[in-house]
């Protein structure tokens, strides 16, 4: 599985799948291409695949309100309680640092 990983302020590293990301990016190309489904297929899957660095670029001009929570994946030990996880998102965003990484196993 492909993630981007993001690193919280004290160092700890959560997860957003590709997935999810280019289904966010498909839903707000939709219109132009005639449907999600063909958003994805023929815009988004292939610019991925192509250029990598549009995942990084397409997440990192997402809304922290994008995600609901769901399809954050811990990739170490959070050290800070719940709510001030999300805080730290909403006032370190733009400045957290984001790389692609994928999962085995």
């Amino acid at each position: 599985m492909k993630l981007v990983a993001i690193t919280l302020p004290d160092g700890s590293r959560i997860g957003i799948p590709v997935d999810y990301i280019a289904g966010n990016r498909a839903e707000c190309y939709a219109d132009k291409f005639g449907g999600i489904v063909a958003s994805m297929e023929q815009d988004t899957l292939p610019l991925f695949e192509k250029h990598p660095d549009e995942i990084i670029s397409w997440v990192e001009n997402m809304e922290l309100e994008d995600f609901n929570g769901a399809q954050v994946v811990r990739l170490s030990n959070i050290t800070m309680p719940h709510p001030y996880v999300h805080a730290a998102l909403q006032d370190n965003w733009a400045s957290c640092s984001k790389e692609l990484v994928e999962l085995i196993g």
